[in-house]
């Protein structure tokens, strides 16, 4: 959407909203202070799961009671095993997350559902939020089975409150990109007092992960790249990632670890050979592996994914590379030096090509910042 677009939008739904929203997005406070938290997210990227993990954050450092219930996808939820907040997870078969209607769920699941109904009754939880509001997942009859007393979320424009099971709701602007996603998942929890992320993110420190890391780079200090994404439509040219490569002087300490999936495989290797000698990769689906060579790099120079995420929310140096989607919701969270986005729109790139010689250019400062080059 062109930014008249955004424009017409925003007032259409400002008028929308003051028609039908007045009394649904009336609320009373809720006490967070020992509250029992139920929240339903059900994205499955790495960079999902990660960008959960401020509002949880905010939510503990609210005094909400411990753990925090969420449920996830499977794969969501692997990433969690590596953040240090106190959560319970529950993950259903992905069957159980996308039946339109939970009172007809197939027989064959049917003990599945009635089984998880009655643990999430058993927590008595004082609220249960939808953070997910998707057409393809059943989140919100999950926040309404969880019996919650207060039950929150997302609504539509052509919702009623009394048709939803909810509480609370928020009208719905998120396709707009108005706001950092990590600030998007903490709007429904203003009734709980939580107003904003909490970046400072725990995580696990893994001793082996850390060794695994460390002789994969020969026990120097390393650079990060992720030239993989998975959408096409994100991934930059391998040949930029090649010249960031190389653009490192013979003084240079530093390893360069091309990361991805096991997908990426033939990409990384391919820009690992061009590289050169100093190159290594890794492609494994060990996370504590991948945290370790995230969160211990000098920098990071990637594509919109996963690893991105991470990058920015351990802090590290990060050259965050944009072809497709807007650096607003998914980009750094924070304003800080050590962040660049570059919206590199050409999918070409090259020796000459002034992206590639930005971000060079980007990465030598950040390195110096360190003082790891002269």
């Amino acid at each position: 959407m062109n930014r008249l677009g955004i424009v017409i939008e925003r007032v259409r739904r400002t008028m929308a909203q003051r028609r039908t929203f007045a009394a649904k997005t009336d609320w009373t406070p809720i006490a967070p202070e020992g509250a029992r938290v139920f929240l339903v997210y059900l994205f499955d990227g790495l960079g999902d799961a990660l960008l959960l993990a401020p509002a949880v954050a905010a939510l503990v450092e609210r005094g909400a009671a411990t753990p925090i219930h969420l449920m996830l996808r499977k794969e969501a939820a692997r990433p969690w095993k590596q953040i240090d907040l106190p959560v319970k997870i529950h993950t259903p078969t992905d069957a159980l997350l996308t039946h339109a209607n939970l009172d007809r769920v197939p027989k064959v699941d049917r003990a599945e559902v009635d089984a998880l109904v009655r643990r999430l009754a058993r927590q008595k939880f004082d609220v249960a939020v939808d953070l997910t509001a998707r057409r393809d997942t059943n989140a919100r009859a999950w926040v309404v089975r969880s019996n919650a007393t207060h039950r929150l979320g997302w609504i539509a424009d052509h919702e009623s409150i009394a048709t939803t099971g909810l509480t609370y709701g928020l009208p719905d602007d998120r396709d707009l990109g108005l706001r950092h996603w990590s600030r998007e998942l903490v709007r429904p929890l203003a009734p709980l007092g939580v107003d904003a992320p909490k970046y400072d993110i725990p995580f696990v420190d893994r001793s082996a992960a850390d060794t695994k890391a460390r002789a994969l780079t020969d026990g120097r200090p390393w650079i990060l790249l992720v030239p993989g994404s998975r959408n096409p439509a994100k991934q930059w040219a391998p040949e930029g990632f090649i010249e960031i490569g190389r653009s490192l002087p013979a003084s240079a300490p530093h390893t360069v670890v091309i990361s991805g999936t096991p997908d990426d495989r033939k990409r990384l290797r391919q820009v690992a050979r061009a590289i050169g000698p100093r190159a290594r990769v890794f492609s494994g689906r060990d996370l504590a592996t991948l945290f370790a060579l995230v969160r211990k790099a000098d920098a990071v120079v990637t594509n919109d994914t996963g690893p991105m995420h991470l990058a920015f929310l351990a802090q590290v140096p990060t050259i965050a590379l944009f072809t497709w989607m807007p650096a607003v919701p998914w980009g750094p969270p924070l304003s800080d030096p050590k962040f660049v986005v570059l919206n590199v729109r050409d999918a070409e790139a090259g020796a000459q090509h002034p992206w590639a010689r930005l971000a060079i250019h980007h990465l030598h400062t950040q390195l110096q910042r360190l003082g790891r080059l002269a």
